[in-house]
């Protein structure tokens, strides 16, 4: 299955009541990536929204989008196919974001003044919050923002630090950290070049031996990744026999939990 991870750029946040920051406030931009296997599939969204009302200077500061910028931009609901089509990949089963509750407030609010169906809820999606799973995981830190996890796992940021809080860039990074915390493959993403594995098959045939690391390789990851799905929606932990693997020995399992402690 596919895994979508977004990020979104706003007008603003309301600050009376942390249920509803989307209050009063619009999406400026939205950025989504699709990933499968732990890796991008190679499709992308990237859209700019013209809001009902203009921003003030301390929000353009962070993510240096200008009302003048968005003033020839339809609105979210001038767009809302071409978003519902993204969303509605009958293959995509989990949404990844940063901070996840702040973005699928915006969203869900967004999508209901445009009266769409679609809604980022359970049990629709699985809801994956990764600054949740930093906090968890990363107690040698203090601050778990995008920024300082880049800079956790010297991930380049320069080009976050010269346009600014762009939300496809941010869903970009966001995708090298998320391989970090999840443990292995941090490697796997490069830009605008997404691997066809079933053409490298047939032109650079693996051995036997080189295949069966590969699938042990993959089988470990796929079973880190249910773990950590265990994790975070049962705060109390874990049991190993709520995990289909194959493999049952001790050696495994301690494979297993190093590359979620990765």
């Amino acid at each position: 299955m596919k895994k979508i991870i977004f990020d979104t750029e706003t007008t603003g946040m309301f600050r009376g009541d942390r249920n509803d920051v989307a209050k009063g406030h619009y999406i400026v931009e939205l950025g989504a990536i699709k990933i499968q296997d732990r890796r991008p599939t190679g499709e992308e969204l990237h859209l700019f929204f013209k809001p009902k009302i203009k921003m003030d200077e301390e929000v353009i500061r962070i993510h240096q989008i200008t009302n003048e910028f968005l003033a020839d931009k339809p609105t979210f609901a001038e767009q809302l196919s071409i978003i519902e089509a993204f969303f509605n990949d009958p293959e995509v089963d989990e949404i990844i974001a940063h901070n996840i509750a702040f973005d699928q407030c915006f969203m869900n609010t967004e999508l209901k003044r445009a009266k769409s169906k679609l809604k980022l809820i359970e049990p629709r999606f699985v809801i994956t919050d990764s600054l949740k799973i930093a906090r968890a995981n990363l107690k040698d830190i203090k601050k778990h923002n995008l920024d300082a996890l880049c800079k956790y796992y010297n991930i380049d940021t320069s080009e976050r630090e010269t346009e600014g809080h762009g939300a496809l860039l941010d869903s970009k990074l966001l995708l090298k950290v998320w391989l970090k915390l999840t443990g292995g493959q941090h490697n796997l993403f490069a830009e605008n070049q997404v691997e066809n594995t079933s053409e490298k098959r047939l032109e650079e045939p693996e051995n036997n031996a080189s295949s069966q690391a590969k699938n042990k390789d993959e089988e470990l990851d796929q079973a880190a990744e249910k773990i950590m799905l265990l994790i975070q929606k049962n705060n109390s932990g874990f049991s190993w026999k709520k995990i289909e693997n194959k493999a049952e020995d001790i050696e495994l399992h301690q494979k297993i939990l190093e590359k979620i402690r990765a």
